[in-house]
């Protein structure tokens, strides 16, 4: 199979309908699928259409103009679609699975996170604190590729992650699984040291540049931010998870003490 530079951020490009509806109907965790803009679709990309929408799976229309230009010479048929490296964990399978052996979950959620680099260290920090998933958007999101498993340190094939369409909808799925919503952001006028960790938690944190989403914010229990007493406003992102994550640590331990 041809692979181009291009198309390829660290995931496995399928290029043509038939690759694209056995991959879908394999299970294969697929991060997008690129879709060329057409007036009149073939049953086949209807087909695809309706199977990705089924998995949420995001789709992306492009230009044919565009496809033909990104893939060169790979007979797309008008459809690409990017396997992740990884497998995906549901979430709604997940959270009954921990309370089944006996775990306080301790999950982590990602809202507008981008950057690829920030991404793998959070996902490295989370698996070295024990955490018991992450959640992830489907869209505006850094991709998890090749460079992001890099970047993790091969943490991202040990840590469960959930990719999900809706990260709203997913909170109140938690909330309704009992664990609190735990919104990080330097808008916040509560400290994390605060705040109850012991308790099954969620933690939410948003990126440097556009913070949490105004859905996610209102779908949060807590609001709570960490002291920064110097000039600069805000830490990196991976930096504010990693003392999140070792703070809720820290209260587990005492209470078990």
């Amino acid at each position: 199979m041809q692979r181009s530079k291009k198309t390829d951020p660290g995931y496995l490009p399928l290029y043509g309908v038939h690759a694209t509806i056995s991959a879908l109907k394999s299970g294969r965790s697929i991060e997008k699928i690129w879709i060329a803009i057409n007036p009149t679709p073939s049953v086949l990309i209807r087909e695809i259409i309706a199977l990705a929408k089924a998995q949420d799976i995001y789709i992306q229309r492009i230009p044919k103009e565009k496809m033909d230009k990104v893939v060169r010479n790979a007979n797309h048929q008008s459809v690409v679609a990017f396997v992740s490296p990884i497998e995906f964990a549901k979430l709604e399978l997940l959270l009954p699975t921990l309370y089944e052996q006996g775990k306080v979950p301790f999950m982590l959620a990602l809202d507008r996170v981008t950057d690829v680099g920030n991404l793998g260290a959070i996902i490295r920090t989370a698996e070295c604190g024990g955490m018991d998933g992450l959640v992830l958007p489907s869209k505006n999101t850094a991709p998890i590729s090749v460079e992001t498993i890099k970047s993790s340190s091969g943490a991202a094939y040990k840590l469960l992650i959930c990719k999900v369409k809706s990260l709203p909808l997913s909170l109140a799925l938690m909330q309704q699984s009992g664990l609190q919503i735990v919104a990080c952001s330097e808008h916040a006028t509560d400290m994390l040291y605060d705040c109850d960790l012991t308790l099954p938690t969620v933690f939410v944190i948003g990126s440097e540049e556009n913070g949490l989403s105004t859905d996610v914010w209102h779908a949060s229990d807590y609001k709570v931010k960490l002291p920064v007493y110097g000039e600069t406003p805000s830490l990196n992102v991976s930096v504010a998870a990693g003392i999140a994550i070792y703070e809720a640590l820290r209260q587990r331990r005492r209470a078990e003490v």
